[in-house]
């Protein structure tokens, strides 16, 4: 341990002395130890959870708006416009990016971290959680309710409450007029303490996976996707074989 940190004060002097003074100065120096994937998205986060409670007023009036507001310019919608099922399947894992990167600013993403439950509905103790925008297809809908409801119940701080509901309508504030109406209508009959973001999320890419998201093609086009748009969907990326649209 100690030689490791006598390695890193090594490589950090050496980079002072090899680099232009102008690069150290926008740098400010340098960190001895690398910033870890969860430091940087703490730096983007526009008011932190913990402190949300001191906000009084019209600051907290503005921050519960910029935290609901959802996507503006890329609504969720039943089908989009693309001319072949890579642009369909793009155009969705474009939006799913983006509603999860606002949920990283607001602090709202723990929630979707699932809790894992064992089959006879007890909490697994030796089961780490999943997260939902990354493994939707393998949660299933009776563990998000579950999850979601001892979120509401116990967990130890109010802002656990503020971002299922929060998440939730900026989720529907995403979405365009006929996805919001479908959401709405499957959620209609859950109890309060099962309704949230998590929820709201699971119920839309279930909607996704049962009408595939693909418009009517148009008269000069096929209306099978050529197989180089099958491969290009598969090589993507993760998410968007995630989604489990292009196949």
């Amino acid at each position: 341990l100690l030689f490791s940190s006598f390695k890193r004060k090594i490589a950090a002097l050496t980079m002072e002395y090899s680099c232009h003074p102008d690069v150290m100065k926008l740098l400010g120096g340098r960190r001895q130890k690398k910033r870890t994937e969860s430091e940087i998205n703490g730096c983007l986060v526009s008011v932190p959870k913990n402190i949300r409670s001191t906000l009084v007023g019209q600051d907290r009036i503005n921050l519960i708006q910029d935290a609901t507001k959802g996507l503006q310019d890329y609504k969720f919608s039943i089908s989009y416009e693309g001319k072949t099922e890579l642009d369909n399947v793009y155009a969705l894992a474009l939006r799913v990016r983006r509603f999860r990167e606002e949920c990283q600013r607001h602090d709202m993403s723990d929630v979707f971290e699932i809790l894992p439950f064992l089959d006879g509905g007890d909490l697994a103790k030796d089961t780490q959680p999943k997260n939902l925008f990354d493994n939707y297809k393998d949660i299933t809908f009776e563990n998000v309710k579950k999850s979601t409801r001892l979120y509401y119940e116990h967990g130890q701080e109010n802002y656990l409450v503020e971002n299922l509901v929060w998440s939730g309508e900026a989720l529907l504030n995403s979405c365009d007029s006929e996805m919001r109406d479908m959401i709405l209508t499957k959620a209609l009959f859950l109890p309060q303490k099962e309704v949230g973001g998590p929820i709201y999320f699971k119920l839309m890419m279930e909607i996704y996976k049962d009408k595939k998201s693909t418009p009517p093609a148009s008269p000069s086009s096929s209306t099978s996707p050529r197989p180089s748009s099958r491969k290009a969907v598969r090589r993507l990326s993760p998410t968007l074989s995630l989604l489990n649209l292009g196949r």
